[in-house]
């Protein structure tokens, strides 16, 4: 189970292979003995959108809380807390904007705070989708700061494109032009 997760992982997240949900999907029903790592492929397979899968989200993240009630690991439970804010922005959930408000910014567990990064960038990613231009700023900016500081230099790209992007939404172009181009540096 545990390497089944592990390839699933790589073949979904990294090959782009949405079929890598399938093998996630038979790593959580393995990973039974492992609560915390069958909460895991549960959390991923929570975020899998495609064929109408999105459907079934809500379901695997009652599966994942079940689990991470059998074993509290705090990096698992930052991990769903993650996916859960992510998932209520999709929704639209008016309360997101509350419960994004309280991760935790300070901790010094790198895995809590790496969770709070990936939260924060993807309700900023969806906010931006949304409308929600001013929300969004603020998460992609403080999302690119702790991801400095997390080490997650993918995540920092990603929020720096994203602010770019806003740029260019709201017309400036100009700015959007000079930041694009410190991006290739």
């Amino acid at each position: 189970g545990e390497i089944r997760l592990a390839l699933g992982m790589l073949i979904a997240n990294h090959g782009s292979d949405r079929a890598g949900f399938q093998v996630i999907e038979q790593a959580a029903e393995e990973l039974t003995e492992r609560p915390e790592r069958a909460a895991r492929a549960m959390i991923a397979l929570a975020i899998n959108e495609q064929d109408g899968a999105w459907m079934r989200a809500w379901d695997w993240m009652e599966r994942a809380d079940t689990a991470l009630r059998r074993n509290p690991d705090p990096a698992m439970l930052a991990a769903a807390e993650a996916t859960r804010l992510t998932l209520m922005t999709r929704e639209g959930d008016p309360g997101v904007w509350s419960a994004v408000d309280r991760l935790p910014r300070q901790t010094q567990d790198i895995e809590i705070l790496r969770q709070t990064v990936r939260a924060l960038y993807n309700v900023g990613d969806l906010a931006l989708e949304l409308g929600h231009d001013h929300r969004a700023e603020a998460l992609l900016t403080e999302s690119r700061v702790l991801a400095h500081r997390a080490d997650i230099a993918y995540l920092e790209s990603y929020s720096r494109i994203q602010l770019a992007r806003l740029e260019g939404l709201r017309g400036n172009w100009d700015t959007v032009e000079k930041r694009f181009t410190a991006l290739a540096y």
